[in-house]
């Protein structure tokens, strides 16, 4: 199952820009969604390195241990990346195993 999502737009000083990530999971959507209630789940209970939420509404979203996120969707073979054009003809990519920016 492959998820791409592309934002198109001018950044605050009026230039183009464009932000893609990719979330491609190789055993399907059901396994994806299935990981993402394990993360929230974990979120709820305070077993992700974090302080559970207070009672009320949690969209997730909110959850602060993206780290964490990415560490285990890539241990269950999901992938992540994010690429995004800083100028023209220049890009840099992100991905889970490397949160650090490569310019290409």
């Amino acid at each position: 199952h492959e998820i791409e999502i592309a934002v198109t737009g001018t950044d605050a000083d009026g230039f183009p820009k464009t932000v893609t990530t990719t979330i491609v999971d190789p055993q399907g959507q059901t396994h994806l969604t299935a990981l993402g209630g394990l993360l929230q789940l974990e979120h709820l209970l305070g077993l992700d390195g974090g302080d559970p939420p207070a009672p009320s509404i949690v969209y997730p979203d909110t959850a602060p241990q993206i780290e964490r996120v990415l560490q285990v969707l890539d241990k269950f073979g999901v992938t992540v990346s994010l690429v995004r054009n800083i100028s023209e003809g220049e890009i840099s990519i992100i991905n889970q195993n490397n949160l650090q920016e490569i310019g290409v």
